[in-house]
């Protein structure tokens, strides 16, 4: 437990006139502009609040004197001190006290002291932090946002507050445990990364503070891992003209994809895919039973292809990196393999757009769901259109 000043009148002391002014935390050898009031004084093993009184130089004054004397019922003599400068510091006790100066001139001669200043010297107590769990946040992380801090003197009334070069940040919710801990919970929104200093004040502007707090980053991408089922429809050219724009069930796909982690409107990111699919009517999705029958008549025609594509991917998240949809864009190529009148066979260039969502289901597994177009880049051009539904594993 220490002290500080509870009053301060802005005024200086002189041979009429007492004074308590705000703190100046360091004394100077020119001490015409020194103040008073009060600062900590961290040189020992234990913080020391020190009171400074501080008064107006008397041009011909050789020293003088000060006297600070204690309120029990009755003044009675605490401090009689002599300096040659115009302040004088002590760590005074809580209580009530009052003050004078008298100058002594260069002869020695006493000259008139100043009138008596009361004031009071309240209880006020230095916090200290000896450690906080966790030593970060990461904005990648789905992570509940509560700093727990340990410590001593740290009271219901502290501000307690993260602070940078860049943004100060406070708790949405301060709770404090027996003067010993202080439990922090933070607004995910308003978080900035950076690397933060931990303060506490207490009462009287007497304050501590921790360095080494983490708002960031755990890693720069998020990957995925993606496998999911993609039937095929054909919806112009060649292909659809042979065989219709049934739903033909054979298609499966495998992705991997790295998406930037940062917060951001749109986070960008590359994906790497391959799907597989048969073209068939017999494996087509019919409505009744005429169109399966005329359906078997081309069963002679079709095709296997695999596809092998590269795309820029745009992410916008939501719920805290619960959820996303990703738009994509890129080009590829596919290896076909036709049967009957189909007619295109080896290699074939197409282009894509695809867009998907994700929903978070258990930890790092979400639900992919989407749907994605490619258009290919032959004589007789095709485009086929592919729905997805499948897993997203996310790292």
């Amino acid at each position: 437990m220490y002290a500080f000043f509870s009053l301060c009148i802005c005024s200086y002391i002189s041979a009429q006139n007492a004074a308590q002014l705000p703190a100046h935390n360091a004394a100077q050898d020119d001490t015409s502009d020194l103040k008073a009031g009060y600062f900590v004084d961290n040189s020992g093993s234990n913080p020391r609040i020190i009171q400074r009184f501080v008064w107006e130089k008397e041009e011909y004054a050789l020293r003088y004197e000060i006297s600070i004397q204690y309120y029990n019922n009755v003044y009675s003599n605490y401090i009689i001190e002599n300096t040659e400068k115009n302040f004088f510091e002590v760590s005074l006790p809580p209580g009530f006290y009052r003050y004078s100066v008298t100058p002594f001139d260069l002869l020695g001669i006493r000259g008139d002291a100043s009138e008596w200043k009361q004031f009071e010297v309240i209880a006020a107590y230095v916090p200290q932090i000896t450690r906080f769990l966790p030593e970060a946040f990461y904005l990648d992380r789905e992570q509940e946002r509560v700093l727990n801090i340990a410590g001593v003197n740290i009271q219901q009334d502290s501000a307690i507050f993260l602070k940078n070069s860049n943004a100060e940040l406070y708790p949405v919710n301060v709770t404090v445990i027996n003067n010993e801990r202080a439990v922090l919970v933070f607004d995910d929104k308003i978080l900035v990364p950076g690397v933060y200093d931990i303060y506490i004040e207490n009462p009287g502007d007497i304050g501590t503070m921790m360095s080494g707090f983490v708002i960031g980053y755990r890693k720069p991408l998020d990957i995925f891992i993606k496998a999911g089922y993609t039937p095929v429809i054909p919806i112009y050219g060649a292909v659809w003209e042979m065989l219709g724009g049934d739903l033909f069930l054979a298609g499966y796909s495998f992705g991997f994809e790295v998406i930037s982690s940062q917060r951001s409107s749109f986070n960008g990111g590359l994906e790497l895919s391959a799907s597989v699919f048969f073209i068939n009517s017999i494996i087509s999705l019919k409505t009744n039973y005429e169109d399966y029958v005329d359906g078997l008549s081309y069963a002679g025609n079709g095709a296997f292809l695999a596809d092998f594509d590269f795309n820029i991917s745009l992410q916008k998240k939501f719920g805290n990196w619960k959820h996303a949809v990703t738009f994509r864009f890129g080009f590829g190529g596919a290896v076909a393999s036709g049967f009957g009148n189909f007619p295109h066979n080896g290699i074939l260039l197409n282009g894509n757009l695809s867009v998907t969502a994700f929903f978070k289901i258990y930890k790092i597994l979400s639900l992919d769901i989407g749907i994605d177009y490619s258009h290919f880049f032959v004589e007789d051009h095709f485009g086929l259109i592919k729905p997805r539904l499948g897993l997203a594993w996310r790292f």
